[in-house]
């Protein structure tokens, strides 16, 4: 797998730049659910992944819940990113303009992994949510701002979008919400790499030791 410096002309070719958002989520509302298609398809597969839907967040796209087991937030976040890698072109148009310039630079799959990996830490800033609110993949990267499993679950549904492999899975979380992070492979492949998104981890170091690492 490659390191950074095999993808670093990615940001410059693809014009990837962090976007500072002056957003906080400590003064959001729950108002009740709106009949949004954004909306409505995220409450149809919460729904069928056990939660109960609270209301939508006003300006976001996105919807709370309460789970009814913890477990059901992570399965979720795997449909999710499965249904809107298969139903939501925008993200494939993402995907594509990102590994296209690494296809024709001689990169192997592993290396446009990597570049779909590095594009979404450059792109999407951390959010940390004081009201966790679950959005589509496309809002995540359209507004390039959100908390982990915003982003886990986009650098997953973009991988997925372009026919490669990926998971998601929880690290850490005692006293609170479990972290979640990414795994990819290149389709075929036996090996599961790591692809941490809320900081500048290399493809296939673990996130705690890349926040370790970072201080």
């Amino acid at each position: 797998m490659p390191g950074r410096s095999a993808v670093s002309w990615a940001y410059t070719h693809q014009s990837l730049t962090l976007h500072a958002r002056g957003c906080s989520a400590q003064s959001r509302r729950i108002l009740p659910l709106v009949n949004s298609p954004e909306l409505q398809i995220l409450s149809a597969l919460a729904t069928k992944c056990g939660a109960v839907i609270r209301g939508a967040i006003p300006g976001s796209a996105g919807i709370v819940v309460r789970w009814s087991h913890p477990d059901d937030r992570l399965r979720f976040l795997a449909v999710l990113s499965e249904h809107d890698a298969s139903y939501d072109p925008r993200l494939r148009g993402v995907a594509a303009s990102i590994v296209g310039p690494a296809i024709r630079a001689g990169l192997d799959e592993w290396g446009q992994l990597a570049v779909l990996l590095y594009a979404v830490q450059a792109r999407v800033t951390y959010l940390d949510e004081k009201v966790e609110t679950f959005v589509r993949p496309y809002w995540t990267w359209e507004k390039a701002f959100g908390d982990c499993d915003d982003s886990a679950t986009l650098i997953a549904s973009l991988v997925l979008s372009i026919g490669h492999e990926a998971r998601l899975l929880t690290v850490g979380g005692s006293g609170g919400p479990a972290h979640v992070v990414a795994q990819v492979r290149p389709r075929g492949s036996e090996n599961w790499a790591w692809a941490e998104t809320t900081v500048r981890a290399q493809l296939g170091e673990h996130p705690l030791k890349a926040k370790a690492r970072m201080g």
